[in-house]
């Protein structure tokens, strides 16, 4: 069992082109005409169940896409650097993430499913491995991967680049970049661009072997040698696309916390039954990162703009029954009694464990659970383990969405309060200014469309 006092950990960096001085995160949202990018119209055919699907697992650790959005939520510090919050270690949290099995050129490897990132990459034989300060680690095995990638790129590396990304909570990955052939769930990706990893720091969960990042392009991570300046090119859902390996052009979620599995599938949906249809709602052009201002007109992370959220059983007054007028952002519907209203940008991510909100909702929904209380080294709320949670829910297109009370409160894995007893991690949590985050708590229980074809998200129940 895990103690609070060991989920606090040292601030670490991110690299980034930010400003010089530490400033208030700012949105910047920018309306563009879509319709050349859309190839399925927002209530088109039924969506089918894919033969492609590609088995999840789910196992303890953190996605870097994790902490790399907690470091966004933080802003620049002084240094132009991207610095987490209190916590940078979110597997101390219960941090999970979703593993799957891939061809990578003529080898099987395990990677972590991530919709929050988009470079596919796989360990090398022979890397080096570091520690937080740089030193050079004779043991590899402290690196905490699984086996590593033992050949080299298929069809060559490609001159005068590499591969440089460094994660939220210190880790990093450095590399050549290169064409590999990719195989998952029965689809070939042929030419693919790569890296191979071999300088790292990371504290991986001992099965994965590298990354496979769904994201868009905007957030790939290849530099050019001589300049330094970032080059963009096709991550691995732009190629499944341009190269019509997948139609429609769209990938789907389904995870479950209690099986520990789940299902990715391509061009349709995993095979397990929702209720109720499917609601639709616009992929946002979001300037999430400063020192990358074309996300005002170009996509980078699966960011939705939602309602609201609603939480039942509350003591604290919501805006009840009211109909939300209508904005450049939502048309006037009625809203249910507990609503809260926050319009604000918020990313769908996978290899998110827990849904980060506006202080006031996260408040509002402890407020609720008796003895509940805010730790603010860890930067989560906590509960006794038999505590009862409210209902909450996200409010998508008018359309409510209720999150499993078994993921509200993660009482099958207590931390040690520190004085004989023992406290559970909520499933809702302070996002401070954002962005706000629905992760692995709320996906747990839906079904989710990443329609990339048509820039929609759309989510429907489990069944």
């Amino acid at each position: 069992m895990k103690s609070i006092a060991a989920i606090a950990t040292a601030a670490s960096l991110i690299s980034s082109a930010a400003a010089a001085s530490r400033v208030p995160l700012q949105f910047d949202i920018t309306e563009v005409d879509l319709s050349s990018l859309q190839k399925r119209s927002v209530d088109s055919e039924p969506l089918e169940v894919s033969p492609h699907v590609l088995e999840l697992n789910r196992v303890v650790g953190t996605s870097p896409a994790q902490t790399w959005i907690q470091s966004i939520r933080n802003g620049p510090g002084s240094n132009g650097m991207y610095k987490t919050g209190h916590v940078t270690n979110l597997t101390d949290l219960n941090g999970y993430e979703y593993i799957a099995s891939i061809l990578f050129g003529d080898e099987t490897l395990q990677v972590i499913v991530d919709s929050g990132s988009s470079d596919t990459w796989a360990v090398q034989k022979d890397f080096i491995c570091q520690d937080s300060d740089g030193n050079r680690l004779n043991d590899t095995s402290l690196c905490n991967f699984g086996p590593t990638y033992n050949g080299t790129f298929q069809h060559g590396s490609i001159p005068g680049v590499h591969f440089n990304i460094t994660y939220g909570d210190g880790e990093f990955a450095t590399g050549l970049m290169g064409y590999q052939d990719i195989t998952l769930a029965g689809l070939e990706v042929p030419h693919q661009e790569v890296a191979l990893v071999n300088k790292t720091y990371w504290n991986g969960d001992n099965v994965a072997s590298g990354l496979l990042g769904l994201a868009y392009d905007l957030l790939t991570s290849e530099y050019d040698d001589a300049t330094g300046k970032s080059i963009y090119y096709d991550s691995i859902f732009t190629t499944m696309s341009k190269k019509g390996i997948v139609k429609p052009d769209l990938f789907s979620m389904a995870m479950d916390s209690k099986s520990q599995v789940g299902q990715l599938a391509f061009g349709g949906l995993p095979p397990v039954e929702t209720k109720g249809k499917f609601i639709s709602t616009p992929i946002r052009m979001v300037a999430l990162l400063s020192h990358r201002p074309e996300a005002k007109t170009e996509y980078s992370f699966y960011t939705i703009l939602p309602d609201g959220y609603v939480i039942k059983n509350v003591t604290m007054a919501p805006t009840t029954n009211q109909t939300l007028a209508a904005s450049k952002w939502n048309t006037a519907v009625s809203k249910p009694a507990g609503f809260y209203n926050s319009t604000t940008p918020t990313i769908v991510d996978s290899g998110t464990t827990l849904i980060y909100v506006p202080s006031d909702i996260s408040d509002a929904f402890a407020s609720g659970i008796p003895n509940s209380f805010y730790d603010f080294f860890s930067g989560a709320y906590y509960a006794p383990c038999d505590a009862k949670v409210p209902d909450f829910g996200v409010v998508i297109n008018g359309h409510t969405f209720y999150a499993d009370k078994a993921d509200l409160i993660q009482s099958s894995d207590p931390i040690d309060n520190g004085d004989g007893t023992f406290v559970c991690l909520l499933g809702v949590t302070d996002g401070g200014e954002g962005p706000y985050i629905l992760g692995d708590t709320m996906m747990n229980s839906l079904v989710t469309v990443f329609d990339v074809g048509a820039g929609m998200m759309r989510f429907a129940s489990r069944g």
